[in-house]
């Protein structure tokens, strides 16, 4: 399977963004190219267009598939098929509810389990203004979380028109 060069130029920013996310470089790239794919790919084929090792290819895969971003379509002989679950707009929503669930909530849990336990009333006061600025980030992450269920249907041109 060969690259082109817009092709490329897309993986390296999927690849970034996977990065930024924590996902890491390889599991933004095999994505990438599934996302870009027009049918399913093999392991295979997905080692030839990425230039990693199998191994590499396989824990990628195992990864997205345990994120509910890829899954096994069928199989090209012995070899399993593999296509993109997601869309770019699904794996970002899903960025945001890993980030509530793993980043926000255990800083909230943390914070609220706490307070209380704090004597210095500057302190708490303090501590009480960053658990409020968590939960708000957090409601404001979830509005925008279901903003991206209702409006994913609509088309650019029909979104664009909401916000001029």
């Amino acid at each position: 399977m060969s690259i082109t060069e817009l092709e490329e130029r897309f993986m390296l920013k999927f690849e970034d963004i996977s990065e930024k996310w924590g996902l890491g470089r390889p599991l933004g790239r095999v994505l990438g190219i599934l996302i870009l794919s027009p049918k399913p790919l093999t392991q295979h084929e997905i080692v030839l267009s990425t230039n990693y090792s199998p191994s590499l290819v396989s824990t990628a895969l195992s990864m997205l598939e345990s994120l509910g971003m890829v899954y096994i379509v069928g199989r090209r002989g012995r070899r399993k098929l593999y296509k993109a679950a997601v869309t770019f707009i699904d794996a970002f929503k899903s960025f945001i509810n890993r980030f509530i669930d793993n980043d926000l909530n255990p800083v909230i849990e943390l914070l609220s389990s706490n307070i209380d336990k704090i004597q210095d009333e500057n302190k708490r006061a303090h501590v009480k203004n960053i658990l409020d600025e968590y939960m708000k980030l957090k409601a404001l992450m979830k509005i925008f979380s279901g903003m991206i269920d209702n409006y994913r249907k609509l088309s650019y041109k029909s979104i664009e028109s909401l916000i001029t």
